[in-house]
């Protein structure tokens, strides 16, 4: 992303306000007027309302291994981006030998439950922690 907005003619906004909110995303406040940018749960915690269309589109992507990524105003949220993380051979090939060496290898992981399955049927992960914080990425 950085990349592409790097090489476009994008315009840089000038923000009144951002906060982090550690696990959900980030809210922001630009010409008096308050967005959200996150996660499901962010979505959630703020009980904003999502279209249909767009909630199939999120189904959609998380089967599919990606981490949706929604935008908001302080009602309704007003778009969605699809992003995942390259998953390297190599790190398929490491996960195989710790397996082959009776080691267990975990994932934890921030997300959802669809988008973290679909990341261990290609890297091979059998134990799967996802919803997590990244706070409380532990093992429990």
């Amino acid at each position: 992303m950085v990349k592409y907005f790097t090489a476009s003619s994008s315009t840089k906004l000038n923000l009144d306000t951002f906060e982090s909110i550690t696990g959900e995303g980030i809210a922001v406040k630009h010409n008096g007027n308050s967005y959200l940018v996150g996660s499901p749960k962010m979505m959630s915690s703020h009980r904003i309302q999502i279209s249909e269309e767009l909630k199939r589109q999120s189904e959609q992507w998380s089967q599919q291994a990606y981490t949706v990524i929604w935008f908001s105003d302080l009602e309704n949220a007003l778009a969605a981006i699809a992003i995942a993380d390259k998953i390297k051979d190599t790190s398929i090939e490491a996960v195989k030998k710790l397996q082959a060496l009776g080691i267990e290898v975990y994932m934890l992981t921030g997300d959802n439950e669809r988008t973290a399955k679909a990341v261990s049927e290609k890297t091979g992960i059998k134990i799967i922690r996802q919803k997590r914080c990244p706070l409380t990425k532990q093992i429990s």
